[in-house]
């Protein structure tokens, strides 16, 4: 008799009890996994936006830096339809090691880019279509490129002569994520 009370003691676990258990758990389990792939995702959504806009921060304060201490300020257009709208803005300015060079921003709407190119004091923009194209051909990617998912870029010259100011307005998207910005330089040198 004292068997069969030791038996019955030591019985343990049930299979219904034991598939209750591993039900319970495979719901937490599946909660924690929720949890954590929604908590990735928002990271990842929220990381691009802040990439995005920290992109446009950097172009604008590089765009500044450059186009701040250049003389004769051209701005140029070239609109050819919708994707294939072109910008430059040419000046010439000292360099670091105090020679005088020619800057040209560049940029392509087709590419959602933004680039910069250093030429030689003699050369000039003089703002036709081959001087694009040849601009266009100069260009290589890991040169020259000073921004891209650029997808709008506005240059307002307008208040240039009278007022010395310069306004820049971009458009920057990834994937569904889009940021604009927009900044007024006040040029240091009196433009002609």
């Amino acid at each position: 008799m004292m068997k069969k009370e030791e038996a019955e003691k030591e019985k343990g676990f049930s299979l219904v009890e034991v598939l209750a258990a591993v039900l319970i758990l495979s719901f937490i389990l599946f909660a924690v996994c929720v949890f954590l792939m929604t908590s990735t995702n928002l990271y990842k959504e929220n990381s691009r936006e802040v990439d995005l806009q920290q992109e446009a921060q950097t172009t604008l304060n590089q765009l500044y830096d450059l186009i701040l201490p250049m003389n004769d300020l051209k701005v140029c257009h070239l609109n050819r339809g919708l994707d294939t709208e072109m910008a430059v803005i040419f000046g010439h300015a000292m360099d670091e090691s105090n020679t005088k060079k020619n800057y040209i921003i560049l940029y392509r709407k087709e590419k959602q880019k933004i680039y910069l190119l250093k030429k030689a004091e003699e050369y000039t923009f003089g703002g036709t279509e081959s001087d694009f194209n040849a601009l266009c051909g100069e260009v290589t990617e890991e040169a020259n490129l000073l921004a891209q998912y650029v997808t709008d870029c506005v240059i307002d010259d307008s208040e240039l002569a009278v007022k010395q100011i310069l306004t820049v307005t971009m458009q920057f998207t990834i994937r569904d994520d889009s940021y604009e910005i927009m900044k007024q330089m006040k040029l240091r040198n009196k433009q002609i």
